[in-house]
């Protein structure tokens, strides 16, 4: 009967652990994807800066006048 009683919270504080660890693996794929994500957002400022600088030295509406 006692080794019932001690054999629960063994259970419950194995599952805890266990839900724990899985949370830490699962933070790896989540790093590599947030990674991935500010590479592409920095490739599309740069490609919207390059954009910009093209259209702003092509423009001569200052020479007109």
């Amino acid at each position: 009967m006692q080794q019932s009683f001690s054999a629960i919270p063994r259970s419950s504080l194995l599952k805890v652990v266990g839900i724990g660890v899985m949370i830490l693996v699962m933070l790896i794929p989540m790093s590599m994807t947030r990674g991935v994500i500010q590479d592409r957002q920095a490739v599309n400022l740069e490609a919207q800066t390059d954009i910009m600088n093209a259209w702003a030295t092509n423009s001569s509406l200052g020479a007109r006048f």
